[in-house]
């Protein structure tokens, strides 16, 4: 009998103290992470706590105990959060032909059309023609793409722009260049194309240290659809900057508690780096999107997963178009973990998102998310 009562109350600390540390993570979103970063990490470990805490749901309703109430109530408080982090429209597809008055628009980091893979790996061919036949079968209006890549010497890359315009019909851009090769053999950087007319045009560079290739852009175009005026954004918000070693330290981590503080310390110190320059990249955006005169989208690789300050500073009041029609956690990054959902597409809520989805299709090392969206007026 008193190893049974033993056992009930390690379940029940265990309990709660799964359920404080899910609260921890879910409440990262309130943390200004530059200074609170331990709980910004809290944050992007937001799914681990939840899978703990709804094992203990589930262990308490086997049980028939009335703990369960303890996980059902913190679920409760957090669901704003749980559902930024879950789209929960398991019944809704994705339909091909677009309503009448609606703009497909897709969101995609395409890792520099996978072009690097000719020097990295000489002899193979890049995915770039695979990736443009794949936004020509989509049916995209507005085109929004970041590590956009462009060939200043055609006898080593292809020209991408022209085919864009020409073959996949975008008779409108604007291309942005962040960063140019330095014998000039090509640039990159963030672009928008359109196939309404592009009205007008915007560009603010963040400014920082070209080592963390941090000098990148906040650019906007307005577009005419019909009689109405949207300005469309897009941006790249500063990467964790990981390279091959900060990779197989995040491998061994996962194999191994050797040395975890020691390969730890690299990998912290990135993160915190990251946390603060994109937090000064959301101070120049978040005005610029709030004052808007047009109704506007943004569509932007964040860096930043939906349990996270600086998502939430960016989405406000604005639809997320994933959660708002599609459904699961949506991940958009290729590697690392299965919860990475760092691309978005989020809409003035003037609009009406039709339909959206993330489309797993191993062409980037992120996947595309495209949506329908149609102003409600």
């Amino acid at each position: 009998m008193w190893l049974r009562k033993i056992t009930k109350r390690l379940l029940v600390l265990c309990t709660w103290i799964s359920a404080g540390l899910y609260l921890l993570a879910a409440s990262a979103i309130y943390w200004t992470p530059s200074t609170w970063w331990p709980v910004a990490l809290m944050g992007v470990t937001y799914f681990f706590w939840l899978i703990v805490l709804l094992g203990f749901l589930i262990f308490w309703v086997v049980f028939q105990s009335r703990w369960v109430l303890l996980p059902l109530i913190v679920l409760a408080i957090s669901f704003p959060v749980l559902s930024s982090f879950f789209a929960l429209h398991p019944f809704n597809g994705f339909s091909q032909e677009k309503q009448t008055g609606s703009i497909r628009v897709m969101q995609w980091n395409v890792a520099r059309w996978d072009e690097m893979k000719k020097y990295w790996a000489p002899g193979k061919k890049s995915k770039r023609l695979k990736m443009f036949d794949y936004i020509r079968q989509q049916q995209v209006d507005v085109l929004c793409v970041q590590e956009y890549f462009e060939s200043n010497n055609t006898k080593e890359f292809e020209k991408n722009t022209p085919y864009i315009i020409d073959t996949l019909g975008f008779p409108y851009h604007y291309f942005a260049v962040d960063h140019v090769r330095w014998d000039s053999l090509y640039k990159t950087g963030v672009a928008i194309f359109s196939k309404y007319p592009i009205v007008d045009t915007f560009r603010k560079r963040y400014g920082g240290p070209d080592s963390l290739k941090n000098n990148e852009s906040l650019i906007y175009v307005d577009i005419q659809v019909n009689n109405q005026r949207i300005r469309v954004f897009t941006s790249h918000l500063q990467s964790m900057r990981f390279g091959g070693s900060d990779y197989q330290k995040l491998r061994e981590l996962k194999e191994t508690t050797d040395s975890v503080v020691e390969k730890s310390k690299g990998i912290v110190k990135k993160f915190r780096q990251a946390y603060e320059l994109r937090l000064h990249q959301v101070n120049i955006i978040k005005p610029k999107l709030d004052q808007s005169q047009y109704p506007e989208i943004f569509c932007g690789d964040f860096n930043e997963v939906p349990t996270s300050f600086i998502y939430h500073q960016l989405k406000g009041d604005r639809i997320d178009a994933f959660t708002a029609g599609g459904f699961g956690i949506g991940r958009t990054f290729s590697s690392l973990s299965p919860t990475l959902r760092i691309d978005y597409i989020l809409a003035d809520p003037q609009f009406e998102v039709i339909q959206a989805k993330r489309d797993r299709v191993p062409l980037s090392d992120h996947f595309p998310v495209i949506a329908d969206l149609r102003l409600q007026n």
